[in-house]
C-alpha cells in the first residue's frame, strides 16, 4: 500500500480491519454463525493484547506512525483499540444505527451517510486528530451533531446541512478517515450478515 500511495497511509486502518475481519468471518461461516456481533467478538479474541504489545515498543524507540504518535500524545489506541475491543463502536453504535436507518426506508447510500454522521459525532476520529488536533475533531463533532439535530438524511434541512458540512470540511482539510474506516467495516459486516441469513433461508427452503 505504501508503495502504491507514495508513502501515504491511505486506508491503512481499513486494510488492517478487513484482513482481521475477513479471516474471522471465513472461519465463522464454516461454523454456521455469521453475525456482526460474532465476527466482531472473534476479532477481539484474535487481537487480544495487541495494544500492549504494539505500544510497549514506544518505550525504546520513537513513534513511526501517526497512530503511535496519537497514543503518546492523547492515549488514544485508535484502530488497534477498536480491534482489541471486538469493534465495540461497530457493535454498539454504527451497526445498530445503520440497520435502523435501512429499516426506516433510507436508501443504502443515505443510510451510510447517516451512520457516518453518527460516527463523526460520537467517536474520536484519529485521522482528524492527526491532521488538525483536538480543535478540528471537536469542530467536526459539533457540525455532525448539528446535522443530526436537523434530521440528517431524513429531512430536507438535514440533507442540505450535510452537503454544507461536506464542503466546509473539505475547505478546512478535515478528513474523517477514521470514521470512514469504521463505516466501511459496518457496511461490510451488516451486508455479510444479510447474505448469510439469506443463504441459510435459501438452503432451508431447498431441503423442505
Amino acid at each position: 500500500m505504501f508503495a502504491a500511495t507514495g508513502g501515504v497511509n491511505t486506508h491503512k486502518g481499513a486494510v488492517f480491519s478487513m484482513a482481521v475481519l475477513c479471516g474471522c468471518a471465513g472461519w465463522l461461516w464454516g461454523q454456521g454463525e455469521v453475525t456482526v456481533e460474532a465476527v466482531c467478538r472473534a476479532a477481539g479474541e484474535l487481537c487480544r493484547g495487541l495494544c500492549r504489545r504494539d505500544f510497549a515498543a514506544l518505550a525504546e524507540r520513537p513513534p513511526r506512525t501517526k497512530g503511535e504518535q496519537l497514543y503518546l500524545d492523547h492515549g488514544i489506541t485508535g484502530i488497534r483499540g477498536e480491534a482489541e475491543s471486538g469493534y465495540e463502536t461497530v457493535r454498539q453504535l454504527s451497526a445498530p444505527r445503520y440497520r435502523a436507518a435501512l429499516a426506516r426506508g433510507l436508501s443504502r447510500n443515505d443510510a451510510l451517510v447517516q451512520t457516518l454522521l453518527e460516527l463523526i459525532a460520537r467517536t474520536a476520529d484519529t485521522n482528524i486528530l492527526a491532521r488538525g488536533g483536538p480543535e478540528a475533531a471537536e469542530y467536526a463533532r459539533r457540525r455532525a451533531c448539528q446535522v443530526l439535530a436537523l434530521g440528517g438524511m431524513e429531512t430536507t434541512e438535514g440533507r442540505e446541512a450535510a452537503l454544507e458540512m461536506d464542503r466546509d470540511l473539505i475547505q478546512r482539510w478535515i478528513s474523517p478517515g477514521g470514521s470512514a474506516d469504521l463505516l466501511a467495516v459496518t457496511h461490510f459486516l451488516v451486508s455479510l450478515e444479510e447474505r448469510f441469513v439469506s443463504s441459510k433461508e435459501r438452503n432451508t427452503s431447498l431441503t423442505e
